[in-house]
């Protein structure tokens, strides 16, 4: 009985073909050079198996490596209100980089300026009306922005300006201009009460005319629009309505004034003499005017760090992130709040306190956290174990990837 049996090859390169006899250098018709070259082709192949795995394992690493460095500080701007020598104190303790993951910023609130509205420019009218000169009174009242006067509350001096600018128009034969004048006078319904002694006899009887005449007059009532929440202020005077709204004036020359916090005051002078719509539009407040609504606020008894006081800092200073404090006395320690403003909201979003003033860095710190500005401090394991479970990772990533070398026998 005749049994077939395979010869067992001996063990080839990686790649490689085995000839069959010795002296044979191929099968019949095989180039000699692709027979030569297969070992070759072999070794260079044999790097790039592994090539997948280890780019994977290298990316684990990397990414661990990037979980456990540093991040960088993000900035806040720090405004300190209260006592002096506490506030000094405080100042002291709160440089730079003296909060971890922050940089500090100190910052002031610009202080309240006061307005040059005009007002010495009419008492200096005054001085030319006694002095005889008429032409000159004319000139420094023509040079006062009485609107503005009055959308700034002023309306003693604005009814003192038009009474002097009648008298003075009168005196050098414009009898036209001082009716005028009157007629603005009764339709910004101001007071005479500080303004008697600059009327004559004559002049007092054409007055009394020009407020006859107005309040015979129907009133109408103006559409108002402007700032939702913002203030109308009619002539100055202390009332005001919330926006939108429909007031009723009577016919004749209004100065319409919309206060709004955030805001720039914004003011208008329109002719009455029928029904309308008016639209005031407003403009953002710059620093110095958002620092003097602050301290108009607090000026008018509310707490500086109410959630309304707050909203303004941001624009007060110029940046995004606000770190409030105040400091009492020293035993009273300290209150915080930290402000941030996205896009056109403000938000507080964090408050706290501290007993002590010592704390303050510690109370930034909380705030932070509070807020998700910065993250909150890791227990002493949770590094270490971050780096184990990378490392982990990686090796299980190793041991499902690899795959071993391949050798293939080929007899010919």
């Amino acid at each position: 009985m005749m049994v077939a049996r395979r010869r067992q090859a001996p063990d080839a390169r990686a790649g490689g073909a085995t000839p069959r006899g010795p002296g044979s250098q191929g099968a019949p018709g095989a180039p000699a050079e692709a027979l030569a070259a297969a070992p070759a082709r072999a070794l260079a192949a044999a790097p790039a198996r592994g090539a997948r795995w280890i780019a994977t394992v290298a990316a684990f690493l990397v990414a661990g490596a990037c979980g456990c460095a540093a991040r960088p500080r993000v900035p806040v701007t720090l405004i300190l209100e209260g006592e002096p020598a506490v506030v000094a104190a405080v100042r002291a303790q709160l440089s730079a980089t003296s909060v971890p993951q922050l940089v500090v910023r100190h910052a002031a609130l610009p202080p309240p300026q006061v307005p040059a509205l005009g007002v010495a420019e009419v008492s200096a009218a005054f001085e030319d009306f006694l002095a005889g000169d008429g032409s000159r009174c004319r000139e420094r009242l023509a040079a006062v922005d009485l609107p503005r006067l009055l959308a700034h509350r002023q309306r003693a001096a604005v009814a003192r300006a038009l009474l002097l600018d009648a008298r003075c128009a009168e005196g050098l034969g414009n009898s036209a201009a001082a009716d005028a004048r009157f007629e603005e006078f009764a339709s910004y319904e101001l007071e005479l009460a500080e303004s008697t002694g600059v009327l004559s006899p004559t002049l007092r009887s054409r007055f009394d005319l020009a407020l006859a005449k107005l309040g015979r007059a129907p009133r109408v009532r103006l559409e108002v629009s402007g700032a939702p929440g913002g203030r109308l202020w009619i002539d100055g005077r202390t009332a005001a309505c919330a926006l939108p709204c429909s007031p009723s004036l009577g016919q004749g020359a209004h100065v319409l004034t919309v206060e709004a916090e955030g805001f720039a005051l914004t003011w208008r002078k329109v002719l009455v003499q029928a029904a309308a719509a008016v639209a005031l539009p407003v403009t953002a407040a710059s620093a110095e005017e958002a620092a003097a609504q602050w301290h108009a606020r607090a000026g008018q008894g509310f707490a500086p760090d109410d959630a309304r006081s707050l909203a303004l800092l941001p624009q007060a200073v110029k940046d995004e992130r606000i770190v409030y404090l105040r400091a009492g006395r020293a035993q009273d320690g300290l209150i915080g709040a930290l402000v941030m403003r996205k896009l056109d909201r403000v938000d507080v979003a964090a408050r706290g306190q501290r007993a002590q003033v010592a704390a303050a860095p510690q109370l930034v710190r909380q705030l932070a956290i509070d807020a998700g500005v910065v993250d909150p401090p890791r227990p002493r394991w949770f590094w270490p174990a971050l780096a184990g479970s990378v490392l982990a990772s990686a090796a299980i990533t190793a041991v499902l990837l690899y795959q071993p070398e391949v050798r293939t026998q080929v007899e010919l």
